[in-house]
């Protein structure tokens, strides 16, 4: 592996880590480190890093061109539609409201609640739920499918 992460650190940073900062994260010496720049990290160094600075592993893992985002895709069983249609903040906020409403709160518009997914008490609690994974399944199927509509 090569060290791209060196390039990498600072453009999510802001800043230029010193090579003190990044022999701490990775765990290794001066030495290792000097050798490291020239030959490339380990994916342990790596991810030691992407830890330290508290970074998404497989966003950098895919911008460090170690992973791509399609064969992760197919491997997670998603086709990317809602990677597409939004981003994870919106997609967060709009988790957030409905289950504010889902919990009887009134909307941003002051109105009742107005969830396409009610949650009923088994639902809500997945240990009570007589229908165990396969209903966690539907229940985030639907979630998707009401997302994409």
């Amino acid at each position: 592996m090569d060290a791209k992460i060196l390039d990498y650190l600072p453009t999510v940073l802001g800043h230029q880590p010193s090579r003190e900062e990044l022999c701490i994260a990775a765990e290794i010496s001066m030495a290792t480190y000097e050798r490291r720049k020239a030959q490339g990290f380990s994916l342990e160094e790596v991810l030691k890093m992407l830890d330290y600075y508290n970074l998404s592993r497989p966003k950098a893992l895919i911008a460090l061109g170690i992973l791509d985002i399609e064969e992760t895709m197919d491997a997670v069983g998603m086709d990317g539609a809602l990677v597409d249609l939004t981003s994870t903040v919106l997609l967060a906020e709009e988790v957030a409201r409905r289950l504010r409403e889902d919990a009887g709160e009134p909307g941003e518009s002051g109105h009742e609640p107005t969830s396409r997914f009610p949650v009923t008490k088994q639902a809500a609690n997945p240990k009570k739920s007589r229908t165990g994974l396969r209903g966690a399944k539907e229940r985030r199927a639907n979630v998707t499918k009401g997302l994409l509509e």
